[in-house]
């Protein structure tokens, strides 16, 4: 290949790159302050593709870039008694979702998942802080939640 034209792919490549990243600061930037509600979106999902126009796992490779999503691969903790408590909560929510019929994140998101971990709610008031848990899920997973929690489910 002609060297000027290796020097101009890359040119453009880096380019891109750099693009890519100012994408993602504008994002980050949307999305912590919800300016997708203001163009009347139901979330920054929708907002990328209906407005921005991108394709549809376009829009989840650049969510999960800006931390919007949480792939389970992402969802570990340096603390041993945090990590026992997500790894015993996915359990849980596997198990919940097949009883359920509904995918896995429908029960709990994983960034909630992971707030439940870290956080380790002892009663309603703290359960209801967590974002994701509003009082159906509450209502509706709040003594499960507890009892997964609890060290006396934990295994070791």
């Amino acid at each position: 290949m002609n060297h000027e034209i290796q020097q101009e792919i890359f040119n453009l490549r880096l380019q891109e790159m750099e693009a890519q990243e100012k994408i993602s600061q504008h994002l980050k930037e949307i999305h912590s302050r919800k300016l997708w509600k203001e163009m009347g979106h139901a979330n920054l999902k929708a907002f990328c593709e209906k407005y921005l126009g991108y394709d549809p796992i376009d829009v989840r490779g650049l969510l999960i870039t800006i931390g919007a999503i949480l792939t389970t691969d992402r969802m570990t903790s340096s603390d041993p008694e945090v990590q026992k408590r997500i790894e015993h909560l996915k359990i849980w929510r596997r198990q919940k979702s097949l009883g359920e019929g509904i995918a896995a994140f429908r029960i709990i998101s994983n960034k909630t998942l992971m707030a439940l971990a870290e956080r380790n709610p002892k009663r309603r008031e703290e359960l209801l802080k967590i974002p994701g848990i509003g009082s159906r899920k509450a209502e509706a997973y709040g003594n499960d939640l507890f009892f997964c929690l609890s060290s006396e489910a934990l295994p070791g």
